[in-house]
């Protein structure tokens, strides 16, 4: 397993093949989530099962009763642009934080690419405020 910084401050890439995760990474990757606040993993192809199982080493899966889940995964919620929508989506496309209008916001969220646009076009940004809040006067 490799653990690798971004170069902007905000979270670390980490190469390992989650589908065959041990319990020690699974400790590594937790650390590395509170040192850096966000992880990226790039191509991996992960079935639902597998998402899921891997999102419950956080703790409970939060239920969004807005939101429809997948049709045979209910604990899937899926986040879909199709080319017909017009207008703004539900409210990714400004700054937030995930699930902070919930009740009981999660501390953990995660989100899978399966269709992403390609570079420069429609990019999802991470913001570090630890960061934003230690550079103040």
């Amino acid at each position: 397993m490799k653990i690798i910084p971004t170069n902007n401050g905000v979270g670390c890439f980490i190469e390992t093949n989650l589908k065959k995760i041990k319990k020690e990474e699974l400790l590594l990757i937790k650390k590395a989530l509170d040192n850096f606040g966000v992880i990226f993993f790039k191509k991996q192809e992960l079935n639902p099962k597998e998402y899921i199982s891997l999102a419950k080493n956080w703790g409970n899966l939060a239920e969004y009763p807005m939101l429809k889940g997948h049709d045979n995964y209910p604990e899937i919620t899926i986040v879909e642009r199709k080319p017909e929508d017009r207008g703004s989506n539900f409210g990714g496309e400004f700054f937030h934080t995930d699930s902070s209008y919930t009740q009981k916001p999660p501390r953990f969220t995660f989100l899978m690419g399966v269709d992403v646009p390609g570079e420069g076009l429609g990019n999802t940004l991470f913001a570090n405020q630890y960061l934003a809040y230690k550079s103040l006067p």
